[in-house]
């Protein structure tokens, strides 16, 4: 898994069966598992297979990755 820095800018967008559910950009995020529980909690009520794509803008690398969201 990559890793950030709380100085870098990393955008995040999760998506259900087509349909946008977080688009946002994000700054003093100190890990990823920190960034999995904001981008969950801005999801709201929302649960099942849920496909996470995360930007950082700052290195220069981009993830794609599919969570159960209970």
């Amino acid at each position: 898994m990559n890793n950030f820095g709380t100085n870098d800018v990393i955008f995040a967008r999760a998506t259900m069966m087509g349909h946008e559910l977080v688009n946002a950009r994000y700054s003093d995020i100190p890990s990823m598992e920190a960034l999995l529980r904001r981008i969950k909690s801005e999801m709201g009520a929302a649960f099942g297979l849920v496909t996470i794509t995360i930007r950082n803008l700052t290195q220069g690398w981009t993830q794609q990755r599919a969570y159960r969201v209970a």
